[in-house]
C-alpha cells in the first residue's frame, strides 16, 4: 500500500493533469465555437483581470494606486465604469477622451465602489488642480443597500487633507495576505472558474440568452429591476444620492473647475427599447424614470449633467455592440461611444452648458 504523503502527492498530480487539460481544451476550443458558447468562453477568459496598470510600486507591502501629483485638465471619479474593467487601460473612455481632446486626465474610477467614496475621491482629486470634474454615476448607485455614507467634504487651509479613508487608494498587505491574494489571481485566471462564476451570476439575475443583430447578450430580467423600485426606501436612496452629488457639487464650487454629472445606464436601458417584445422581458419606462427624476433634482440645483442613454441608444441602433456579452460593463465600442459624446462637451460656463445639454439627442 502506498504512503499516505505518496498517495496524496499523486492525487494532486491528477487534479492538475485534469485542470490544465480542461483549461488548454477550453482555449482551444473558444475560436470553433459556436454562438452563445463562443461569447462565454472568449468573455470569460478576457475577464480573469482588469488591463488596468497600478500605479506606483509595492513597498512594505503597501501600493499606492495614485498616478503622480501633478496638473491635469480633467479629473474623472467613479467605479468600475470610469476604471474600465476588462479592457486595456488605453481603450477606457477617460483615457480616449484624452486622445480626442488633448486635454491631460487623471482617473480616479475604483471598481465596486459609491456615492461616498467618489467624494472621497474628490478630496484626494483636488490636489491635480483639474479644470473639468466628471462624475460618474452607473445605475447601481440608485439600488444600494441602504443610503450611502454621507460627511462633508473639506479642503484644510487651502490645501487638500487627506480624510482618514484615503486607504481607498493605498492597499496594504501582510505576506499572507500577499500570498492568499496571489492564489486568488491564479485561481481567476482560470477559464474554468470564470465559467462557473459567471453561471452562479446569471442565476442570481434570472438572466436572459437574447442575440441582437448577430451580437450575443446576456440581460438581467425586469424583476431585478422592479424590485429596487419597489424597494420601500428606493426612494430615501434617490434622495440620499442627489444629496451626496449636491455636496460634492458645492465643494468643487471652492475649485476654478466645472463640475458635470455622468449619467452611464446599463445594457438593458440601452437595447431593450430597441428589443420589441423580447424587450418587455428586461426593461420597461419605469426604470429610466429614476435617471429621469435624478435629472430634475440635479435641474433644480443648477448641477450640470450628461445623459448618455440617448446616445448610447442611437450608437446601438446601428447595430454596435456597446457591453460585454456575459458582464454589464462596456465594450471597448461602448467606451469609444462615451469617450466621443464627451469630446463634444464644452468646457464652459455651468449655466451655458446646461443649456447646451437641452441639445442633446
Amino acid at each position: 500500500m502506498r504512503p499516505p504523503t505518496r498517495r496524496c502527492l499523486t492525487l494532486i498530480l491528477i487534479f492538475l493533469l485534469t485542470f490544465g487539460s480542461l483549461e488548454l481544451s477550453l482555449r482551444w476550443l473558444t475560436p470553433f465555437s459556436p454562438q452563445p458558447l463562443k461569447s462565454l468562453l472568449s468573455e470569460s477568459a478576457q475577464h480573469s483581470f482588469s488591463n488596468r496598470r497600478l500605479h506606483g510600486t509595492w513597498k512594505n507591502g503597501t501600493a499606492i494606486l495614485l498616478p503622480p501629483i501633478e496638473t491635469k485638465d480633467v479629473l474623472f471619479v467613479g467605479d468600475s465604469f470610469p476604471f474600465g474593467s476588462y479592457v486595456k487601460e488605453e481603450n477606457t473612455f477617460p483615457v480616449r477622451f484624452e486622445t480626442l481632446t488633448g486635454r491631460t486626465i487623471v482617473n480616479l474610477g475604483v471598481p465596486a465602489t459609491g456615492l461616498g467614496s467618489y467624494n472621497r475621491m474628490l478630496e484626494v482629486g483636488h490636489s491635480y488642480h483639474p479644470r473639468q470634474v466628471f462624475y460618474c454615476i452607473f445605475s447601481n448607485d440608485f439600488s444600494d443597500e441602504g443610503p450611502p455614507p454621507s460627511r462633508p467634504l473639506f479642503i484644510a487651509n487651502g490645501t487638500k487633507s487627506l480624510p482618514g479613508d484615503s486607504r481607498l487608494f493605498l492597499r496594504k498587505l501582510s505576506l499572507r495576505q500577499q500570498a492568499k491574494d496571489a492564489i486568488k489571481q491564479i485561481i481567476h485566471a482560470s477559464l474554468a472558474y470564470r465559467l462557473f462564476n459567471q453561471w452562479l451570476h446569471a442565476g442570481s439575475f434570472h438572466s436572459l440568452p437574447t442575440f441582437w443583430e448577430k451580437h450575443f447578450f446576456l440581460f438581467a430580467h425586469k424583476d431585478f429591476a422592479d424590485r429596487v423600485l419597489q424597494d420601500p426606501a428606493a426612494e430615501i436612496r434617490l434622495e440620499a444620492v442627489a444629496e451626496l452629488i449636491r455636496e460634492a457639487h458645492k465643494f468643487t464650487s471652492h475649485w476654478p473647475s466645472q463640475f458635470t454629472v455622468v449619467l452611464l445606464p446599463p445594457k438593458e436601458f440601452v437595447y431593450g427599447p430597441l428589443l420589441g417584445e423580447a424587450g418587455k422581458l428586461m426593461y420597461e419606462d419605469a426604470h429610466y424614470r429614476r435617471f429621469q427624476k435624478l435629472m430634475r433634482l440635479l435641474d433644480a440645483s443648477k448641477i450640470s449633467y450628461i445623459d448618455t442613454t440617448p446616445f448610447l441608444r442611437k450608437r446601438a441602433a446601428e447595430k454596435v455592440k456597446l457591453y460585454f456579452s456575459i458582464d454589464g460593463h462596456f465594450s471597448e465600442e461602448g467606451h469609444n461611444a462615451v469617450s466621443e459624446l464627451l469630446a463634444t462637451y464644452p468646457l464652459i460656463s455651468s449655466i451655458s452648458t446646461r443649456g447646451f445639454l437641452k441639445s442633446f439627442p
